[in-house]
Formats: C-alpha cells, structure tokens, sequence
C-alpha cells in the first residue's frame, strides 16, 4: 500500500493560495494507482475517465477534514484490497471518519466541561446513617401486646381530638342512623326517607322495589 503523503493534514482545505483538498485528491488518486494496479487500470482505462475520477472526489469531499479523507481512503484499502473503489466507497468511509471525530471532539468539551464544574458539596454523614441502621437492629420487634396498647393509645388520642374538636363545634353533630333503617323487616342497612312512599326509610337495596 502506497502511503499517502501530505505537506500537512489540517481540518481545513485551503491554505492561503494552496488549495489542499486538491493535493489531497491528486495523492489519492496516484495511490489508487499503486495500491490497485490492474484493478484500476481496467476501471479507468484512460486520461479521461482519470480526470473525472478527480473531479468527482473534489465535488463530493468538499468541505471535508483532509485528515479524514486520507483515513477514509485508507479504510477502503483496509476493507477491499483487491478490487478499486468507488467514488460512493470512499465518501462513505470518509463521512465514518468525519463522524467519528465530532464525537472524539464533542466528548472531549464535555469532559473539559465537567471538569469546569465546582466539586460537590458533600452533606451526607456515612457514619451516622451506619449507626442509626445499627440501632434499628438492635431495638426488639414489637409484640402483638405492645402493639394491642399502641393501638388502644392511638385511639384514645383520636377519641379525644374528635371530643375536643366537637366541643369547638368544628364537627357538626352526626344524627345516629340507627334510627333510619330500611323499613324492610330483617333488613339492618341505613335507609333514606322515600316521600312517595309514605315518608318511610329505606336501603338502597330496597328504595326501588
């Protein structure tokens, strides 16, 4: 494989008045020649179809980093040494090369962006969550008697509150709905009062029968 050899390899393709795609192109094309031999000579078969070959990779790597053009060519070699590529071959290849190097570039801004960032500050106490967990453990789990008077506790609290509260008058008296049930003999559901029929109380079960 003959080595592609460039003054230099910058990302742009004019240099003053030196116009550095087309050197790129021109030392493609003579490696083509070496590289592919009789492949390439059956390809382009003469001066020609050469100078279109030039013009076509001019018109499509336009644009384009010259350092990777050079690697897309290079990958072709890599990919298909015994039969000449096509134009499309290499672009192709190029546009790999292109891509990966914005995301080369894009993960390096954000490395140098994150390193930008001030260092956290750190609140959590190791250490104490450690020693809460260990007490956790060591406490006894509560048994059915202890959890029989929680619950008579929380009642008792709660009855008071409900007192308290009906005593400031911010719960309304609740009437006792064991006076209103269903009419229905048996029947122990609370019922309301139905005026089309005779103002009795009954269930929802019963209302409409």
């Amino acid at each position: 494989m003959q080595n592609i050899a460039l003054a230099t390899k910058p990302s742009c393709q004019t240099t003053g008045s030196v116009d550095v795609l087309k050197d790129a192109v021109t030392s493609i094309v003579a490696a083509m020649t070496s590289d592919y031999g009789e492949s390439f000579k059956r390809t382009f078969t003469n001066d020609e179809e050469i100078r279109n070959l030039k013009r076509r990779l001019y018109s499509k790597l336009r644009g384009l980093p010259v350092d990777c053009i050079v690697d897309g060519y290079e990958a072709c070699i890599a990919k298909t040494p015994k039969f000449c590529p096509t134009v499309p071959d290499i672009v192709s290849h190029v546009l790999d090369f292109v891509k990966d190097k914005k995301q080369r570039i894009d993960n390096q801004l954000q490395s140098q962006a994150i390193a930008a960032l001030p260092a956290p500050t750190i609140t959590a106490q190791p250490e104490r969550v450690l020693d809460l967990l260990r007490k956790a453990q060591q406490t006894p789990k509560c048994d059915d008697e202890a959890r029989a008077k929680r619950m008579a506790d929380l009642l008792q609290m709660h009855n008071a509150l409900i007192a308290a509260d009906k005593a400031k008058g911010l719960i309304a008296k609740v009437a006792d709905v064991s006076s209103h049930l269903c009419e229905i003999e048996f029947c122990r559901n609370a019922g309301v009062i139905a005026h089309g029929r005779g103002g009795s109380f009954y269930c929802a079960e019963h209302f409409q029968r």
